[in-house]
């Protein structure tokens, strides 16, 4: 019964003796067994099926789920937490920031992603690995195990020509002492 990422609810429900429908909720199948241990009374010939069985439907509810973007220590702006966003398992992660919120200039950046692989962009990031995972959270709106993407930043290399001119000619090479 139990599927990684989701809860559960049993719903039981059948008609009475008196031709009213029954229909009661339970978190576990422990507990719809539980209340309903006896058949609803049913006459029924031998051989023949139950017209009106009790029927036990399981319904499966997707867990909260949490996604957070986050720069580390190499951001020149600052360590920071840049989004975040909740959602429920299997559902695709959508940031409200994008690549160009994560430029900065003279800085290239990856993303490390929840798979622990390393990314040029967050586009590229959400593209391999862009679910929300299927943390057992039951029904608590709080995610125990977030899924973390994270940007590290690295400078660009510069190039800087410097022309010396020491007195006349300024096209003359510069003299030595």
């Amino acid at each position: 019964m139990v599927r990684a990422g989701y809860n559960y609810n049993v719903t039981v429900s059948y008609t009475n003796s008196n031709g009213d429908k029954v229909s009661a909720s339970y978190p576990t199948l422990a507990l719809a067994l539980a209340a309903n241990a006896t058949y609803n009374n049913n006459t029924i010939a031998s051989g023949q099926a139950d017209s009106n069985p009790q029927v036990f439907t399981v319904s499966y509810t997707p867990s909260s789920q949490t996604a957070i973007l986050q720069t580390d220590a190499t951001d020149p702006a600052g360590a920071q937490t840049v989004d975040t966003r909740n959602g429920v398992t299997a559902q695709a992660i959508s940031f409200l920031k994008t690549d160009s919120d994560l430029a900065r200039p003279g800085y290239s950046y990856q993303v490390l992603a929840p798979n622990n692989k390393s990314y040029d962009t967050l586009a590229d990031a959400l593209a391999a690995d862009g679910v929300y995972d299927a943390t057992a959270n039951g029904t608590s709106t709080t995610d125990s195990e977030p899924q973390t993407f994270i940007v590290s930043y690295t400078a660009k290399s510069l190039t800087v020509n410097i022309n010396y001119v020491y007195g006349a000619p300024k096209n003359g090479p510069v003299p030595s002492g």
